[in-house]
């Protein structure tokens, strides 16, 4: 690789030295004939550093020979001088180099004219398709056994799409704890078919998760590597907590009623404890999702800045809601009532309604705080949790709704440029009566 590397770029150091010697020549005459001394002291410069250039090639050259021993580098030698054609019809320059028997187009050499010359680019990418394949050499050309062996046991990166597809997963599994949690915790849910399964799964899954970050690399700023020892510390806090959540999970099969409430009690610290570690997965999730914005659009990624937006807004309701209904199961307060003993519209109290009936409840009270006069509360303690979230929404109005305001308007400020770019091409391939097939061409590179 380093071979072919250092050969294509001979090759084209010396096409530029055939065309940089005479063009010198010529300008530095017409320089020193009309007076002109800083542009022949600019010209002598570039000219000088080519020539460093090549020094520095030489260097390379000698340092690969000492390196590889007897089998030296191949340096292509030019077969055939740089020969330019220029016409004004045709408006075109064509550079005849020998590489393997092959004709290349230099694009470091095409005419000032662009893009009346792309036309003649055409057999540029069969011939880097060809040079590509024929230096896709692996590293194993250039080690020995014993130092591949090596590369294979202390360098076992995972590919990227495989790792984003994993994190994505368990971002999923994460914000999924998170939403059945609060309503398990706050309807003591514990102990039904359905959320035994949902917490086996997501106990299991974490287990497995964490198994795979110990196996895979771990990235640190000198190297990356996969030894137990190094990794182990790093997710002692994680190994600790899932030991304890399995504990509990096993010991709710076989200890008394007394004694599984509070096992029960110390399981829901743990989960609360698993989940708060393994809260900024979240943030890094969305900062490999911005680090592949390059191979999204624009309006795909302004759409997923929104639902990320309207997604959390929604968590935060929901959670008040869970403890809003916690709030008034707990006990009686000075009042002695709360919303909870009210009537409902088919005449029973809200607390001998349904589930899915007190969970509506309880968030059309949350979303109602955002309301002027909002939902009459039935003790004080409901009345100071309203005043929170009645603040919690001011905040929420003065940093999400501006967030989502500010992305809105980059996005048409970016749409506007690249309009404005687009139009500005079009008019120039148009003034300079570019062929409408190169037009179009030129627009969907640009586009692109």
């Amino acid at each position: 690789r380093t071979r072919s590397f250092f050969s294509s770029r001979v090759l084209k150091i010396n096409c530029l030295k055939q065309q940089l010697k005479p063009m010198t020549q010529v300008l530095t005459s017409h320089a020193a004939h009309n007076g002109s001394d800083v542009l022949s002291a600019m010209l002598e410069r570039i000219y000088s550093e080519i020539q460093e250039v090549a020094a520095c090639q030489t260097r390379i050259e000698m340092a690969i020979v000492e390196h590889l021993g007897s089998r030296e580098p191949h340096v292509p030698t030019e077969q055939r001088v740089v020969d330019v054609q220029h016409s004004s019809s045709s408006r075109h320059l064509r550079t005849n180099c020998s590489s393997g028997g092959s004709t290349r187009i230099h694009p470091l050499l095409l005419s000032k004219n662009w893009p009346g010359c792309l036309a003649l680019r055409e057999g540029l990418e069969d011939s880097r398709d060809r040079e590509e394949v024929a230096s896709s050499h692996s590293l194993s050309s250039f080690m020995s056994k014993s130092d591949q062996k090596m590369a294979r046991q202390h360098w076992r990166v995972e590919k990227p799409a495989r790792i984003l597809c994993v994190h994505s997963l368990s971002v999923g599994v994460l914000m999924a704890d998170f939403t059945v949690l609060p309503v398990m915790f706050a309807w003591q849910l514990e102990s039904s078919a359905v959320f035994q399964a949902l917490n086996w799964f997501s106990l299991c899954f974490w287990t497995a998760d964490l198994f795979w970050e110990v196996v895979t690399e771990h990235c640190t700023e000198e190297h990356v590597g996969h030894r137990l020892t190094k990794k182990i510390p790093h997710y002692l806090v994680d190994l600790v907590i899932l030991f304890a959540d399995w504990a509990s999970m096993l010991l709710t099969a076989v200890v008394g009623q007394a004694t599984l409430l509070r096992v029960v009690k110390i399981r829901r610290v743990f989960r609360i404890v698993r989940l708060g570690s393994r809260l900024p997965r979240v943030r890094n999730y969305l900062d490999e999702m911005e680090a592949h914005a390059d191979f999204l659009s624009h309006s795909l990624l302004l759409a997923v800045r929104i639902c990320v937006a309207i997604f959390f807004l929604l968590w935060s309701y929901h959670l008040m809601a869970c403890l809003f209904f916690v709030m008034a199961d707990s006990s009686h307060f000075d009042t002695g009532y709360t919303w909870l003993d009210g009537l409902a519209p088919d005449g029973r109290s809200y607390g001998d309604a349904g589930m899915l009936y007190q969970y509506s409840t309880s968030m059309h009270w949350s979303m109602a705080q955002s309301s002027v006069p909002g939902l009459i509360a039935s003790n004080s303690w409901e009345r100071f949790y309203g005043c929170f979230t009645k603040l919690l929404d001011k905040v929420f109005i003065v940093t999400i709704v501006p967030a989502l305001a500010a992305a809105m308007v980059g996005f048409q400020v970016r749409a506007s440029r690249h309009s404005q770019s687009v139009g500005a091409l079009r008019l120039f391939l148009k003034q300079h009566n570019v062929r409408g097939q190169v037009s179009v061409r030129v627009c969907e590179q640009v586009e692109k």
